[in-house]
């Protein structure tokens, strides 16, 4: 990332797996991933800190379903996690 300046170092990993099934006239969908985020940035001389790292670890989950209804195919969708 040379966009990013070199005393604002930022680190993120991503994992997933997604998958879709269609049954019953449904199609269903299911999906799993875990973000990891690490930043590191300097410190101020007002700064109560002298370290300024962050590290967010977290998982999410989301499930869909839809069925096509003619020239149109609603689609209901559940998650964890905001991104």
């Amino acid at each position: 990332m040379d966009w990013v300046p070199a005393h604002f170092p930022r680190d993120a990993w991503a994992l997933g797996a997604f998958l879709s099934q269609p049954a019953a006239g449904f199609r269903f969908e299911a999906g799993a991933r875990w973000d990891a985020l690490r930043s590191r940035a300097d410190s101020t001389a007002t700064s109560a800190t002298s370290k300024l790292d962050v590290t967010d670890r977290r998982p999410s989950l989301e499930a869909g379903m839809s069925r096509r209804l003619g020239p149109i195919e609603p689609y209901l969708h559940a998650a964890t996690g905001l991104r």
